[in-house]
């Protein structure tokens, strides 16, 4: 406006971290006042008015307040007369960047397991000069105020004055001591562990739009799928379990690698074995190279559970609930449910929210299933001399297709014939981890891996 006053309303209220910060073109005043207001009684009640002094185009007014729905920004003041000043943007937050001398320590671990077997996180620990106690929860001016419930950590490294992406990470808890602050971090499948997907009974299920749900309960929006998993089909069942756990079942049904390294993106992706770089000698430590062999396995076996609904309805839940609504969920899964002295208002296959009108002895009823299973299996045609027969078994699948199983158990023999594990100390440099590298040894011949770590 025409007095330096930018202000804005909003209907919903703002948490403590939501402060704010400008970013300004070509130059900046020299003197604003941020005014943060709410509604009272009907009318507007100052929470704080801070003066600040920026000294770059890029400020930072730094302030805790809580439950505010009205801020203005007044320009009182330029450094030159007849100065105009010209706003790019209005944030509420700020990025916060430490580098170089900022970092005492860090540390990364990614690994992919492309047998399927687990879905590992990914894991970084960071620590920072903190002399100024900005995260020891004693100081009541700290930044640590404005840390969210897994705050973003995006981590990146300087490789030939060029700037390589590490990954994104989320904040599990922080340490503060001695003047080190210590951030604990985990990626987005760990995120994706804390939420619960409800499950369901599936035939012949789409695999792209089952992900999606999975991806969509966890609030997942950056993931890719590879265009030759999206009409694959899964039929059978998953019970409650966390969104990890859920999208592991599906991955491993489908034939797929699941990878959250190196970026923002879970990647959902088949298995290949194009080797995309190679370290030579001259990136290897001397004497950082070790070998050992993995157990023998002669033979792959995958035990699938089936699912056939019962004709006789059998009693789920039975209790003394009080008047409202309240989820009951299911240690197994029921189909065709009736309640007595409430009212079925949503349900799934492994839950159901009953209505309550008034304190009442409540019945759960419904239809449950039969259980059994079958086992695919694939073996080698002979027993290595001086071995015995080792079956790396594979159970709890209950997500299928029944046309990849063999496929999916030769490919799981054909990795785990891979004995050799071999442990480098060298300079990286394109390699990622769940990749193919050649590995040139003393005598510059070439064998191949997969950086699992």
């Amino acid at each position: 406006s025409a007095n330096g006053i930018y202000s804005e309303k909003w209907k919903t209220r703002f948490s403590p971290e939501e402060i704010v910060s400008h970013e300004f073109y070509e130059d900046y005043p020299d003197e604003v006042i941020v005014t943060w207001k709410k509604m009272v009684n009907g009318s507007y009640q100052t929470i704080e008015s801070i003066l600040g002094r920026p000294t770059s185009t890029h400020y930072f007014c730094k302030a805790v307040v809580e439950n505010f729905t009205y801020c203005s920004i007044q320009f009182v003041k330029t450094y030159k007369p007849f100065q105009t000043i010209k706003v790019k943007s209005i944030k509420m937050g700020t990025v916060f960047n430490w580098q170089n001398d900022d970092i005492s320590k860090g540390s990364v671990m990614e690994e992919v397991d492309t047998t399927g077997a687990t879905l590992p996180i990914n894991t970084s620990s960071i620590s920072i000069i903190d002399s100024d106690g900005d995260f020891d929860v004693m100081n009541a001016n700290g930044i640590w105020k404005y840390l969210k419930n897994d705050q973003e950590f995006v981590i990146s490294e300087l490789v030939d004055d060029k700037e390589v992406a590490v990954g994104n990470f989320f904040l599990k808890n922080w340490n503060y001591q001695e003047n080190e602050t210590t951030f604990e971090l985990q990626d987005r499948l760990g995120l994706m562990d804390s939420i619960n997907f409800m499950g369901g009974m599936y035939a012949n299920k789409n695999a792209e739009q089952l992900l999606a749900e999975i991806f969509a309960t966890a609030n997942v929006t950056d993931y890719f799928i590879a265009d030759t998993l999206k009409n694959v089909t899964l039929t059978g069942y998953l019970p409650i379990c966390s969104c990890r756990e859920a999208l592991h079942q599906v991955a491993f049904s489908i034939n797929a690698v699941v990878d959250a390294s190196r970026g923002s993106t879970i990647r959902v992706y088949p298995p290949d074995r194009n080797v995309d770089s190679y370290i030579m000698v001259s990136r290897k430590f001397s004497g950082g190279t070790t070998a050992e062999l993995d157990d023998y396995v002669s033979g792959i076996s995958i035990s699938c559970t089936t699912y056939t609904e019962k004709t006789t309805s059998s009693e789920i839940f039975k209790g003394d609930l009080e008047r409202g609504v309240h989820k009951i969920e299911f240690t197994a899964p029921y189909t065709s449910l009736s309640a007595t002295n409430a009212t079925i208002i949503e349900s799934g296959i492994n839950y159901a929210y009953l209505n309550v009108p008034n304190n009442a002895y409540v019945t759960l009823n419904g239809l449950g299933y039969d259980t059994s299973e079958f086992t695919v299996s694939k073996k080698t045609a002979t027993i290595e001399e001086g071995q015995k027969s080792n079956i790396k078994a594979f159970s709890g699948i209950t997500i299928y297709n029944t046309t990849l199983l063999q496929s999916i158990a030769e490919r799981l023999l054909k990795w785990f014939s891979l004995r050799q594990k071999v442990s480098i100390e060298y300079l990286c440099d394109s390699e990622k981890v769940g990749e193919w590298v050649g590995i040139q040894d003393a005598n510059n011949n070439s064998r191949y891996a997969i950086t699992c770590i």
